[in-house]
């Protein structure tokens, strides 16, 4: 039934993601390098992030109201992808000049800091979308399967992203450089959710980009993305 509805493509843009958090994880320890920081500094930018990611769900649940909005997911992403864009073009401490070499290097702490927020809620309106749909489109009777099989479905990529990134560290690409290659892969996302909301649309489940909160089995099972009629 997975892969005969929206819950597959839904699965996997919400897995995509975490390839891109995996490299984000593994590859913030490097700017205590970078930014030539304490080791203590390099722990709040990871707190930093966490909690930009958990704000951005609240707001994203906030702003939802009774529909399931993708166009914040797709802002999310568009977020996320400016954001860490922005991470690998600006200098490391070594290399900084002018305004961002000030305050003995903070000032650039600060700017990566900033980036990192506001990328971490775009990442939060990302994820909320999905993961609503993936528990609203899931068949009662079978809703503990669909759920672990997206639990499980997020642990690969994760493994992918840390072989990338460690691929990328082996030919020898600068650690903040490899934000570029999170922003590519968040830009990526985006086509992907293209791919969500036309199913959704032929599946007679969304009203533009958004999917109003009424239970899909009571709807038509001949239009069902659970049943087997589809």
């Amino acid at each position: 039934a997975m892969a005969k509805s929206p819950l597959l493509l839904l699965v996997i843009a919400d897995a995509a993601f975490y390839l891109i958090a995996h490299i984000a994880i593994v590859l913030l320890p490097d700017y205590r390098e970078v930014l030539g920081v304490s080791e203590t500094l390099v722990s709040g930018m990871q707190g930093l992030l966490g909690l930009a990611i958990g704000t951005g769900c609240v707001l994203a649940g906030l702003l939802s109201g009774k529909r399931i909005r993708l166009g914040l997911a797709a802002g999310g992403v568009l977020c996320l992808g400016v954001c860490f864009g922005l991470c690998g073009m600006l200098p490391t401490a070594s290399t900084a000049e002018g305004f961002l070499a000030s305050r003995d290097g903070m000032t650039l702490y600060a700017v990566n800091c900033l980036a990192l927020a506001i990328g971490g809620i775009g990442a939060g309106f990302y994820l909320v979308p999905l993961l609503a749909l993936i528990q609203h489109l899931a068949p009662a009777a079978e809703r503990g399967r669909f759920l672990g099989t997206w639990n499980a479905s997020t642990f690969l990529p994760g493994l992918v992203g840390i072989a990338i990134f460690q691929l990328l560290r082996i030919i020898g690409v600068p650690s903040v450089r490899i934000w570029l290659v999170c922003a590519a892969f968040a830009l990526l996302l985006l086509p992907l959710l293209v791919l969500v909301v036309r199913s959704l649309q032929r599946h007679d489940l969304a009203e533009g980009w958004s999917v109003p909160l009424t239970d899909p089995e009571s709807a038509d099972p001949a239009k069902s993305p659970q049943g087997e009629l589809v």
